[in-house]
């Protein structure tokens, strides 16, 4: 990622970009529940993101602790670095 891409939301957290081609049925939902909710595509998407990436921040965490406490485990899913 390039640092000039970077831009500064109002709560000073960096953004950028994101850009890729989308089926439009998601599209159509995506705009149906943001006007319903009085909030832009962006904030939904932004939002649903967001969700998403605490849960897999979760998960890792989760795991990461799991196999630093079980070394049969990591070993088992290939994990072990020995």
């Amino acid at each position: 990622m390039n640092p000039d891409e970077l831009l500064l939301s109002r709560n000073s957290e960096k953004h950028t970009e994101l850009r890729g081609a989308c089926p439009i049925s998601t599209v159509l939902m995506l705009d149906s529940i943001s006007n319903t909710a009085g909030i832009s595509r962006t904030e939904l998407v932004n939002r649903i993101l967001g969700d998403w990436a605490r849960e897999k921040a979760h998960e890792v965490n989760v795991a990461h602790r799991t196999f630093r406490g079980n070394p049969e485990a990591a070993e088992a899913v290939g994990l072990d670095r020995s």
